[in-house]
């Protein structure tokens, strides 16, 4: 008796099978990587979704320092603190440029961190741009950025959900369900424990070469706003950062790549409360950060200070 072949898929078959799972998996990654990008603005897993929720008048972009320093509830009325732990003068331009149109916003505070413009580049905080990733599909200088970090930037962002690994999940269900982190203050409780240290003036340090680049976006991106731009650079225990020489260059670049803004520059400020301020240690958490009462204290003079010294161009918003 003639047995029987056992059947077999031919090659072809398995070609084009393979071939159709291809194409579902590439039409899957670029049709829900456009539904992401469409959801991602409006979705408060971005710090860009929860500025919007705010609809804040004023708005604090910065690091650590800023975030600590600044309380809104002791601060100018409507202030949202967006500032991020970790974070770079990068990341607070990058967010500065992808901002959706908002009616409401009249000012944003940067407090500034001038070894941002020293380390340029080589600062390991440049490589948490990453959180910002989604907002580089169509901003190139951001993408530029991230590519200091990895130079197959541009090639992992030929996915479209690359972006979104590891948060997919996040950005659709806080679109769904918006959720609310009141006016992004959170307090440090408690004080230093090392005794405090007055620092000794430093040389004069250069500015990073990217750093021209980035004052550049900087200007560029307050030009195209109706709105004003306070730079500040928010005291340490025992230092404040724009009375040392070392920093010197970098507060002068800020300046001069502002100057054809609206624009208000504190970094040159100084007063009596403020070298009271850096010498009490009960105003400090840590070194670098105030705690809860030491940024109630430094949020109500600063708020008073920029009345006063930060006036708006009449007619302006």
């Amino acid at each position: 008796m003639t047995r029987t072949a056992p059947s077999s898929i031919s090659a072809s078959s398995l070609a084009k099978a393979l071939l159709a799972i291809t194409v579902l998996v590439l039409l899957i990654d670029q049709f829900g990587g456009l539904f992401l990008r469409a959801i991602y603005p409006q979705s408060t897993i971005s710090a860009i979704g929860r500025i919007a929720q705010a609809a804040p008048a004023t708005l604090i972009l910065g690091s650590s320092t800023a975030k600590q320093a600044i309380d809104p509830a002791a601060f100018l009325p409507a202030t949202y603190n967006a500032a991020e732990n970790g974070q770079s003068l990068f990341h607070a331009v990058a967010m500065l440029r992808n901002l959706p149109p908002m009616t409401n916003l009249q000012r944003v505070v940067i407090g500034l961190d001038p070894d941002d413009l020293v380390s340029g580049y080589k600062s390991g905080n440049v490589a948490r741009l990453w959180r910002l990733a989604p907002l580089a599909y169509k901003d190139r200088l951001l993408r530029q950025w991230l590519g200091q970090a990895d130079p197959l930037v541009d090639i992992k962002f030929l996915s479209g959900l690359f972006p979104y690994r590891r948060i997919a999940p996040s950005v659709i269900d806080q679109w769904l369900r918006p959720r609310t982190n009141g006016n992004g203050y959170q307090a440090l409780e408690g004080e230093m424990d090392d005794p405090l240290k007055l620092r000794s003036p430093s040389a004069p340090a250069v500015i990073a070469p990217e750093s021209a680049d980035l004052l550049a976006a900087l200007a560029e991106a307050a030009g195209r706003r109706n709105i004003q731009i306070v730079t500040v650079a928010t005291p340490l225990a025992g230092y404040l950062r724009e009375q040392d020489p070392l920093f010197a260059p970098a507060f002068q670049a800020v300046r001069t790549a502002l100057a054809g803004t609206d624009s208000c520059d504190l970094t040159t400020y100084t007063a009596p409360w403020l070298e009271s301020f850096i010498r009490e240690p009960s105003n400090f958490w840590d070194g670098p950060h105030l705690n809860r009462q030491g940024a109630i204290a430094y949020s109500t003079a600063l708020a008073e200070v920029i009345r006063s010294e930060c006036p708006r161009p009449r007619g302006s918003g």
